[in-house]
């Protein structure tokens, strides 16, 4: 997994603006999972959002 720093910690990113809600609150990230031997099962774009308050 991977995406842009900001989008997690930054001033809007969604691990410091944990308490918001909804589609807008949701960051892009990259997802790819690699068989053995280093060849890509998959990749694929995403978006993620946290869930939970205070216990993330």
């Amino acid at each position: 997994m991977s995406m842009n720093p900001a989008d997690l910690s930054g001033s809007q990113g969604i691990y410091t603006t944990y308490n918001q809600r909804g589609f807008i609150w949701e960051r892009d990230l990259y997802i790819a999972f690699f068989e053995p031997g280093d060849s890509v099962g998959f990749a694929i774009d995403a978006g993620v959002r946290l869930h939970g308050g205070e216990f993330r």
